[in-house]
This record gives C-alpha cells, structure tokens and sequence, in this order.
C-alpha cells in the first residue's frame, strides 16, 4: 500500500511465486496411472509363478519343496487382494479425471521438487 501511494510501482503487471511443499503422503501411498499399469504387471507375474510353483511341487512331491501348497495359495490370495485394490484405485482415478491419486492426503501430488532434489509428493503453493 505504501509503495502504491508513493507511486513507486504502477501495477500493471502482477506476478505470483509458487513454492513446493513435501506432504506427510509417501510416495508408496501415492499412485499414478502409469504407477497402477506397472504394480498391475508385478502382481500378475508373481501370481503366474506362484502358480507356476504349485504346479511344479504337485509335479515333484518331494521333501525339499521351497513353499508348502498353503503357503502359496495364501501368498496367491493376498496378492488377488492387493490387484483388486489397484483395480478400485485405477478405477476412482479414471471416474474422477485425476492422473494420480494420494490415499494419505487426498491434495499431494508427485512432482519434482528441484533439478537436483528429484520427486517428492507433496503441494504447490
């Protein structure tokens, strides 16, 4: 205000600066679609050769087997589980328009912090 009355500036150009904030969201909490795509993959492969193992200790039957057939029915379980909750993510992220979703803090976004700092998920403020 005292620079305008002081006629020190005239205002006809306005300028915002931004600064970028780390949010509490960790990046293992905050998905993109290219992130969902990936973790989709993983999980079907690890699936695929837990089956696969199965498969070959039904084949074998012998005592030095890496994994009891329980053992892997529930590793195959949990990890149905987990696709399904990436298929509900992909799924809201599509409904919405949004490239990403954070599940701890719903605004943080993955976005570069800096040229040498990397990606951190976090605000634009």
């Amino acid at each position: 205000m005292l620079c305008r009355l002081l006629k020190l500036f005239g205002g006809e150009l306005v300028a915002i600066d931004g600064s970028k904030f780390k949010a509490v969201n960790s990046r293992e909490r905050n998905f993109t679609k290219g992130k969902m795509n990936a973790l989709a993959k993983r999980t079907d492969a690890k699936i695929e050769r837990y089956l696969q193992e199965l498969d070959e200790n039904d084949a074998q039957e012998t005592d030095n087997k890496k994994l009891t057939k329980e053992e892997l029915q529930e590793k195959i379980e949990w990890l149905e589980k987990r696709k399904g909750v990436y298929d509900e993510l992909q799924q809201e992220m599509e409904e919405s328009g949004e490239s990403q979703i954070s599940l701890t803090d719903c605004d943080a976004r993955s976005m570069t912090l800096g040229s040498n700092r990397g990606t951190e998920v976090g605000y634009n403020v």
